[in-house]
């Protein structure tokens, strides 16, 4: 019977989730305690999670697109990214993406707090009926810093670029 449930629970997860995967680049810009100038600093890493099925919001042709991915391979910035985003098509394979997102650093630095809220917004194109090219960027709206006395404002940023496959 166990068999049978789990069986059961993979068949509708297939069939209402889109794995994807690809590159992200992070971006941290972080203001000292002076709150003189901005640091920044980007580095390259991958990402991979679930799309679920767009849901109809009774909007006409716009959508509601949650997803959740982990932004892995990025010193001390790796997250859990959880955008819920509004899908509108511009054209037939086209669309275009916004919408709030949160995100959780998984490996936190010393004076950083772990909840990072955010704006994400993106594009993708319809390359065949079930491959997808998707390009996101998230804008960090949450000040990441835990100590004011170390840095005034912490942000982090990323852009995700990669594909989707739809079963």
């Amino acid at each position: 019977m166990k068999k049978f449930i789990y069986l059961m629970v993979i068949v509708f997860l297939s069939s209402c989730v889109t794995p994807k995967a690809g590159f992200t680049s992070v971006k941290l810009c972080q203001k000292n305690y002076m709150g003189d100038d901005w640091n920044s600093f980007s580095e390259s890493g991958f990402y991979a999670g679930l799309e679920f099925d767009d849901l109809d919001l009774g909007l006409g042709e716009i959508k509601l697109q949650p997803s959740i991915v982990y932004l892995g391979g990025v010193r001390d910035l790796s997250q859990v990214h959880a955008p819920i985003q509004f899908n509108y098509p511009i054209s037939e394979d086209f669309q275009i993406k916004a919408g709030p997102s949160v995100g959780f650093l998984t490996e936190k630095p010393m004076y950083y707090k772990s909840l990072n809220l955010g704006f994400d917004t993106g594009l993708s194109y319809k390359i065949s009926d079930k491959i997808k090219l998707e390009s996101d960027y998230s804008f960090g709206l949450s000040n990441l810093s835990d100590n004011e006395a170390v840095y005034r404002d912490i942000k982090v940023n990323n852009l995700r670029i990669g594909l989707s496959y739809s079963f």
